[in-house]
């Protein structure tokens, strides 16, 4: 009986529990090693401690974000692109059984940061004054706006990435950063 009772035991202790915290996502906008200009992140918020960080691919987010693919960051597998307005998705071509994310907002982050894009030269232009970061008075922009101290070790992240990401389509938005001296 003894023996029965410590099995239980030791089994209802080692089963793995749904991690705790809120599923927060970011993004930052700087060179990679990969050769990507954005790093993509998710992890669990508890109060002020962070666990679970895991950098994503550019698929994963989105896969992850939409609720596509169940993760412990989005457990209920919510679709936040819909919930912030954005119009991003993942399409499921069965006649060559792959997945297609697109997310057509982080495709322009790379604007904030560079006049031209820095590694092809097909002429597609930038929003940022200066040549590889933006002006100073942009920085302080999206430091006010974003929290973004600097775009080399700072992340958009939770409310501020969703922002950034539905502004970065707007026409308006666009206009004011590009204005900014």
């Amino acid at each position: 009986m003894r023996w029965l009772i410590l099995i239980i035991w030791f089994l209802s202790t080692s089963i793995l529990l749904q991690p705790r915290g809120v599923g927060v996502f970011g993004v930052c906008v700087s060179y990679q090693a990969t050769g990507d200009l954005c790093t993509y992140i998710a992890y669990l918020r508890n109060g002020s401690s962070i666990s679970m960080r895991r950098t994503l691919l550019p698929d994963e987010f989105v896969k992850y974000a939409s609720g596509y693919w169940p993760s412990p960051y989005n457990p209920t597998r919510e679709n936040l692109f819909k919930k912030n307005d954005l119009s991003c998705l993942v399409i499921f071509d069965s006649t060559k059984w792959k997945e297609y994310p697109l997310c057509s907002p982080m495709d322009s982050l790379w604007k904030i940061r560079f006049r031209a894009h820095p590694f092809t030269k097909n002429g597609e232009k930038g929003w940022s004054n200066s040549e590889f970061r933006p002006s100073p008075n942009q920085e302080k922009y999206l430091f006010k706006e974003y929290g973004i101290r600097s775009l080399d070790r700072d992340y958009f992240v939770d409310t501020n990435l969703w922002k950034i990401l539905r502004n970065v389509q707007d026409p308006n938005w666009i206009t004011l950063y590009q204005n900014i001296p």
